[in-house]
């Protein structure tokens, strides 16, 4: 809708009265905002679907372990074992 259109509609609107403009603000709203509204639906929709794709790992489907991608593992026999040195007295 080209400006020319909308001022032509609000001066008849205008003329007509308060409740016709009130009318007439909420034509345009919804207008403006029905593409905006539908554009949000179809994103949320394609972040669902990307977000369970993202979520498929070996453990919940048949896919191969190696297509997991790369993660660090601790090593399990550093989890075992404490850190630092020998307890006891410091010094020599």
């Amino acid at each position: 809708m080209d400006e020319q259109s909308i001022r032509a509609r609000v001066l008849a609107a205008y003329a007509q009265g308060p409740e016709a403009m009130a009318v007439l603000v909420a034509v345009l709203v919804a207008e403006a905002v029905a593409p905006v509204m539908a554009r949000v639906r179809a994103l949320e929709a394609e972040n669902a679907a990307l977000r369970a794709k993202l979520a498929v790992n070996s453990h919940n489907s048949s896919k191969p372990p190696s297509t997991d991608g790369l993660s660090r593992k601790p090593h399990p026999r550093a989890c075992a074992k404490p850190r630092g040195g020998r307890p006891g007295p410091s010094g020599a």
